[in-house]
């Protein structure tokens, strides 16, 4: 016997709630800054690319040299700044810190000019095990920006880079703080 048949699948309802953990968020008024790093650019899947460029630039000695230019310790992390937005979906990225008056940059570095603005800035906080990791963390809040608190705010993000601050808060490097600085303006 040779049938055709059509099996149907049993039909579900789903509900997806969002807003069901707080986003801890403040505005902060900054000033213009200048900041120097290493940069590359993201073609396409910035949570893919990036990652992989910032553990080539902690292996290949680079995120130290950094730190050493601008008179911070070995081992301190340095931000993350998204910018050069281009209309086919790549940016750069630069992993980096703020140039103290006074210092030449060398050449092989990436400068960026900060402007004065308003930023709207989310943090959330961690502690390194096996299944969480900054870039984990990080990845969360800003799928969470874009998907709850734009939506929900009378805000909209202004020209200007992005900022991913990251800060060990003990000796140990394992408990951090993230934060996301997305320039803001009133729609």
């Amino acid at each position: 016997m040779n049938v055709k048949l059509k099996a149907f699948p049993r039909i579900s309802f789903q509900i997806q709630v969002r807003g069901e953990t707080e986003m801890n968020y403040r505005m902060v008024e900054e000033k213009g800054s200048t900041v120097c790093g290493k940069s590359v650019i993201v073609h396409e899947d910035a949570y893919k690319e990036i990652p992989g460029f910032v553990e080539g630039i902690w292996k290949d000695g680079t995120h130290d040299q950094i730190n050493k230019l601008v008179g911070r310790q070995a081992g301190a992390l340095l931000y993350g700044y998204h910018f050069d937005f281009d209309e086919d979906g790549s940016k750069r990225y630069l992993m980096g810190a703020e140039v103290p008056d006074g210092i030449q940059v060398p050449d092989g570095f990436t400068v960026l000019h900060l402007p004065g603005q308003t930023y709207a800035v989310f943090d959330s906080r961690g502690t390194m095990t096996e299944d969480v990791d900054i870039d984990l963390s990080i990845m969360n809040i800003w799928k969470r920006i874009y998907t709850e608190w734009f939506p929900s705010t009378s805000f909209e993000q202004a020209e200007g880079p992005c900022i991913e601050k990251y800060e060990w808060v003990d000796d140990q490097h394992q408990d951090f703080i993230t934060e996301v600085w997305i320039p803001v303006r009133k729609k």
